[in-house]
């Protein structure tokens, strides 16, 4: 006896083997609104960052004439600037990848400046950090790499 199988669906026409591509393309559209809105959170959480009083030190590449040694120091430079700049071009389209880039901005200046007292660069990195931290748990709660440290 033969197993029965379910008659071909009546609303896809078969006389063209294209027929499924327009079924692809609502698929294709959340995929771009989905990186849309990723890019559009992101954007949120460096606002946010550049909003606290301390984001002047992280605003910009540190140059040779405020810290001569920094690029002998600090390998892979980076600053807000490039992080806003790596997301609208694509090159952060993940929350990892975003975490990555501010978590290096922030070990640069620790490294760098170190952490001793509540003025200097270190410590507004740590702060800087932190509002990180709370930015992401609260505009990026589902897709958070810090969900499961709540």
């Amino acid at each position: 006896m033969r197993p029965l199988s379910p008659p071909p669906p009546t609303d896809l026409p078969r006389s063209r083997p294209d027929a499924l591509a327009p079924l692809a393309a609502p698929a294709e559209k959340d995929s771009k609104l989905a990186i849309q809105r990723r890019k559009a959170g992101f954007n949120r959480i460096i606002e946010q960052l550049q909003a606290e009083k301390y984001s002047h030190y992280f605003e910009s590449r540190v140059t040779k004439s405020i810290a001569p040694l920094y690029n002998v120091a600090v390998r892979r430079p980076t600053c807000l600037r490039d992080v806003t700049k790596a997301i609208k071009s694509g090159a952060i389209s993940t929350s990892t990848e975003l975490m990555r880039d501010v978590a290096l901005l922030c070990a640069n200046a620790t490294q760098f400046n170190g952490d001793e007292g509540e003025d200097s660069v270190g410590h507004c990195a740590k702060l800087m950090w932190d509002r990180f931290e709370r930015c992401v748990r609260s505009l990026l709660p589902s897709s958070s790499p810090f969900s499961a440290q709540r």
